[in-house]
């Protein structure tokens, strides 16, 4: 299974001479957007788009601005991102869990 993203004049010959892409298909990687993509798998070829959802773009975020505002959340007193998970604090007296 293969995965090949967008690719530029520059790379595109070696990239054919090794896939044998169609007209389309080259036409199809020259112009891809970001996330697209053709997925060669099992014998056929389907062109693609994959997109993250919020909580995945957060992860894999690397744009400066957004790594700034994320980091404005994780300020004391911001509300918790989604996929954090905080255990509740064990009381020291009884050992159950102290409600907020």
């Amino acid at each position: 299974m293969k995965l090949l993203l967008k690719q530029s004049e520059e790379i595109i010959e070696a990239a054919d001479a090794r896939f044998r892409f169609t007209p389309g298909e080259r036409r199809f990687l020259l112009g891809a957007l970001k996330g697209e993509g053709l997925l060669l798998a099992l014998g056929g070829r389907w062109p693609m788009k994959i997109e993250a959802s919020p909580a995945e773009h957060r992860l894999a975020t690397t744009n400066p601005r957004e790594l700034a505002e994320l980091a404005g959340m994780a300020q004391p007193g911001a509300a918790p991102r989604v996929g954090v998970v905080r255990k509740p604090a064990k009381s020291a007296a009884n050992g159950t869990a102290d409600r907020p």
